[in-house]
């Protein structure tokens, strides 16, 4: 249902009031903010629970349209404003023409992944991940090479902060996330009880190359650390596997996006 505005001081538009300010903490609550038409019809698209849009003036019917088709089929409150009035509602110069307040679920526990029916090829594990732009990039990698189950740990950065998804593309959308309260213990259960295989990865040049692992029946589980310190050492420890990518002596680590992109790639191209 469209609502025009003709100012941004109504209570309901108190979700993207002054978002840029906001951090969004999935132990409060689970509202999240989605930026730009492409990112927000992915949203539509998802079947993921919207409190409401936010549109400028003669977009509203394109995005009713949107919702109209969403798997939820359920009616969605579209606020409109002039251009200038979403501009002071956000608190930034917001040219994406439509913003989204999203409501989250509770996040899956690792011991979900013990149940699945059919257990995937590939899980990744974001331990500690501290930057939003690369976490982003690293979900919309894992996306791309067909890989849709993601554990992050309490130090990693939201996955529905609002950088992540427009990072991402709103590929996390398309992510099953489960929360690792305890990444040792957790893991280890995953190895333990699940028959997954851990794989470190690390600037080690005692590790293996990644070029040079081989797989085996066992679905794998690619643990990635945080951008600066890398995993710990009991994680390194006790994982399956520890591997690496060879470089050129120029240069002696890459960006944590790039180096997953890497690591994908390959295992991906060695599972298939």
């Amino acid at each position: 249902m469209a609502i025009e505005f003709t100012e941004a001081c109504d209570i309901r538009l108190d979700p993207y009031r002054d978002v840029k300010e906001k951090s969004i903490s999935p132990e409060s609550q689970r509202q999240f903010i989605v930026e730009g038409k492409y990112c927000v019809d992915r949203l539509a698209k998802s079947g993921i629970s919207v409190h409401s849009v936010v549109v400028r003036e003669g977009l509203q019917d394109e995005v009713a349209d949107w919702f109209s088709q969403s798997p939820l089929n359920t009616e969605i409150d579209i606020y409109v404003l002039s251009t200038a009035e979403i501009r002071k509602l956000v608190g930034f110069d917001f040219h994406r023409g439509v913003i989204a307040c999203g409501i989250g679920q509770t996040e899956n526990t690792t011991d979900e992944l013990l149940t699945l029916p059919t257990k995937p090829k590939i899980v990744l594990a974001a331990l500690g991940i501290g930057d939003r732009d690369n976490l982003g990039s690293i979900i919309r990698t894992a996306t791309a090479m067909g890989v849709h189950h993601l554990i992050r740990d309490r130090a990693c950065v939201d996955p529905l902060a609002r950088r992540v998804i427009r990072t991402s593309m709103a590929t996390v959308f398309s992510q099953t996330i489960y929360l690792a309260d305890d990444a040792n213990r957790d893991l280890k259960t995953l190895v333990d009880q699940g028959g997954f295989r851990t794989i470190a990865t690390t600037l080690s040049n005692e590790a293996t190359p990644i070029d040079q692992l081989r797989p085996d029946h066992r679905p794998i589980i690619l643990m990635m650390g945080n951008e600066s310190t890398g995993l710990s050492k009991e994680l390194q420890e006790t994982a399956s596997d520890r591997v690496t990518i060879p470089m050129n002596v120029a240069a002696d680590s890459l960006n944590v996006s790039v180096a997953t992109a890497i690591f994908l790639y390959e295992l991906t191209r060695v599972r298939s």
